[in-house]
């Protein structure tokens, strides 16, 4: 495997735009998880729900493979708290988007995406249902 090319966007330096890209980790518990299931390794959506599955087990609903894509390249990559690479696998013709933390996620997007579950956990509740939709355009 070797990366081809990595892509980051900063995590915003103002603190609207960073409580603006916390909410867009938290406000749905499967972009939480999906945070929390990256680290340093590039991970594939096919990966990335893997390490899901392997986590909450066979009897829970998981959506297919690529919501998980769509999390990492619509909010998480461009909040900057994972980094989108090019990977080339075993073969040239192998080539595949994969995502991996930056330090923002590690910092910031991980503890708060652990705080937003065990909150959604005890009160038996969706933060989507606290929150709501995330097609701010801030300035909220």
């Amino acid at each position: 495997m070797v990366t081809l090319e990595r892509k980051e966007h900063p995590f915003p330096e103002d603190l609207e735009g960073r409580l603006n890209a916390v909410y867009n980790i938290i406000n749905t518990e499967l972009k939480s998880i999906t945070l929390l299931h990256l680290d340093n390794t590039p991970a594939d959506y096919a990966l990335i729900r893997q390490r899901i599955r392997m986590a909450i087990g066979r009897k829970s609903y998981l959506p297919s493979s690529m919501t998980f894509q769509d999390y990492c390249h619509d909010t998480l990559f461009p909040i900057g708290t994972v980094a989108e690479e090019i990977i080339q696998g075993e073969t040239p013709e192998s080539v595949y988007v994969a995502y991996s933390l930056t330090e923002a996620g590690r910092r910031y997007g991980q503890p708060i995406a652990a705080i937003a579950l065990q909150f959604a956990v005890e009160n038996k509740m969706s933060l989507f249902e606290v929150l709501g939709s995330t097609n701010s355009h801030g300035k909220t």
